[in-house]
């Protein structure tokens, strides 16, 4: 039996550039998970649609520093409280983000735990939480607390800390402050 040749073009070698494009791609499609997958909705209360576990959003004041609190958007400040989460509500918290829409999305690990006052790192730079959220050059943006009864964010909930990030005409620097300005 002859064989028949196969004339298969042979792929082209991959750019220099095609890793960092793959590597950027998993990192958005990693924030986009992460958001997607949290299972809060801070406007209602509810940590699933039909659990019908409701707590009254009851902000304790704005105890949430950046640390720097203001700087260069590309840097990657930690963030701490000053306060733990409430008595009924110290299961776990995490923190985030207001997009320019009003969408929540997580921009810190969740905090298993939160019978005392939190700290972490933030899950990117202040550039990308910004662009992820839609939030223009000039504008303001809200940072929030959402404290959990439950581990692992379950349970009822609360928004209890917030702060407010405003960047600069130009989007390279930003400054916090306990008020929207």
């Amino acid at each position: 039996m002859k064989s028949i040749p196969m004339n298969w073009k042979k792929p082209k070698p991959l750019s220099r550039r095609a890793p960092l494009v793959r590597v950027a791609s998993v990192a958005a499609a990693a924030m986009l998970l992460a958001a997607g997958c949290s299972n809060a909705d801070a406007a209602s209360g509810n940590t699933t649609a039909a659990s019908g576990n409701t707590t009254s959003a009851s902000a304790t004041g704005p105890t949430i520093h950046l640390n720097p609190g203001s700087g260069s958007t590309s840097g990657m400040p930690t963030w701490s409280t000053s306060a733990a989460c409430p008595a009924g509500l110290q299961g776990s918290a995490i923190f985030r983000a207001v997009s320019s829409s009003g969408q929540k999305y997580d921009i810190s690990q969740a905090l298993d735990g939160a019978n005392h006052p939190l700290s972490g790192t933030l899950q990117a730079n202040i550039a990308t939480i910004r662009s992820f959220g839609g939030v223009h050059d000039g504008a303001t943006q809200e940072l929030l607390i959402l404290c959990f009864s439950g581990q692992a964010l379950t349970g009822k909930f609360a928004l209890e800390e917030h702060e407010y990030i405003t960047y600069s005409a130009n989007g390279k620097s930003y400054a916090t402050s306990a008020t929207r300005p």
